[in-house]
């Protein structure tokens, strides 16, 4: 193999690092974090990259999040069964809802 092809073999595969790189970062920055009530009404929205814990007034108590390292997840929630709680986290990677009947919450990424 020539030199010049070890150049540009080279340089195609940093060009290929950089792209997803730079598509990871974008994708990360975007991410939106939306809560919403029984009605489809937005409780809050915010920004996942952005470490924070929230609370809400709901049908049995309270419902909470705590958001970290880009993920989030229902906790320490009152409401008879749990399952949001049971959900985990989500994030970008895993956009699974985070849904509470009783209390009417849904928790959902928007990208």
């Amino acid at each position: 193999m020539k030199r010049i092809e070890k150049i540009i073999i080279l340089l195609i595969l940093l060009f290929s690092v950089v792209f997803i790189v730079l598509n990871k970062i974008n994708i990360t920055d975007k991410v939106i974090v939306s809560v919403k009530d029984a009605n489809n009404n937005t409780l809050m929205s915010f920004d996942i990259n952005e470490d924070n814990y929230y609370s809400f007034d709901v049908k049995y108590g309270k419902f909470n999040l705590e958001v970290k390292d880009g993920k989030c997840r229902a906790i320490d929630v009152d409401c008879p069964n749990q399952i949001c709680v049971h959900t985990g986290y989500i994030s970008a990677e895993n956009p699974v809802p985070i849904i509470c009947l009783p209390n009417g919450i849904m928790v959902t990424i928007n990208e």
